[in-house]
């Protein structure tokens, strides 16, 4: 009688919906075709994917509202939100040895953001040093070696690293807002009566696991969360 429930919701889509929709899937940099922690081993859903935003969101809603009507919806306190490796929201592409996302749905958000600090396509292109580079470009998202120039951590580098200290802040954003926007739908359709948590927020931890795991694990928009009305909680496990 005194027992409670901690419910913990993946946002993984199911093999069939993966194989139905290819476009809306990550893209590792190495070709990769599988993911060994995702289920079926199955590549998922972009963060930037708005096709799975929409179906996760209908998903959710309907889970809440069963929860809710459930005899044990009173000895339910909060949900956790899990998505990508381990549930943890540390971004795919770490146990594949890949830099991630290639796809087009990431491509165009970046896009989008780089339209909003930029301003225009010949500011960009001066930014980046790359002639070709414009806000509806299918190759923003910088490439292997770009990433890896300018040293693990500061990216120092001017030009040549320019593109990739853009992508990195601009997913550690990105990483939160998808976060939050779950969060924010979870929170409407319990009315607010639940707490919503996520795994999230690890420094230190990542520091040593370059080159797949410290900037691209999208665990540094912590300022993001924190003020959010919408996320009660966030964590994990202690450094292993």
């Amino acid at each position: 009688p005194e027992a409670y429930f901690k419910i913990y919701l993946h946002l993984e889509m199911p093999p069939a919906w993966c194989r139905k929709n290819p476009d809306e899937l990550i893209r590792l940099d190495n070709g990769g075709d599988s993911l060994s922690n995702a289920p079926g081993k199955h590549r998922q859903a972009s963060y930037a994917s708005e096709l799975w935003r929409t179906r996760m969101g209908i998903a959710l809603k309907d889970a809440v509202r069963i929860l809710q009507e459930s005899p044990f919806a009173d000895r339910i306190p909060y949900l956790r939100l899990c998505y990508a490796n381990c549930g943890e929201w540390n971004h795919w592409g770490y146990h594949e040895k890949a830099f991630v996302d290639y796809s087009l749905p990431m491509q165009k958000a970046f896009g989008a953001w780089l339209k909003k600090k930029y301003g225009t396509n010949e500011a960009l292109q001066k930014a980046w040093g790359r002639a070709d580079a414009n806000f509806l470009s299918e190759n923003l998202v910088p490439a292997r070696d770009v990433r890896l120039k300018g040293g693990d951590f500061l990216r120092l580098g001017g030009t040549e690293t320019r593109s990739a200290v853009d992508y990195y802040t601009f997913f550690q954003e990105y990483a939160a807002e998808t976060i939050l926007c779950f969060a924010k739908i979870v929170k409407d359709a319990s009315n607010r009566r639940l707490a919503v948590g996520a795994y999230y927020g690890y420094y230190f931890g990542h520091y040593g696991s370059n080159p797949y795991h410290f900037q691209d694990s999208g665990h540094y928009g912590v300022g993001k969360i924190l003020p959010s009305p919408d996320i009660d909680f966030i964590g994990g496990p202690y450094q292993y």
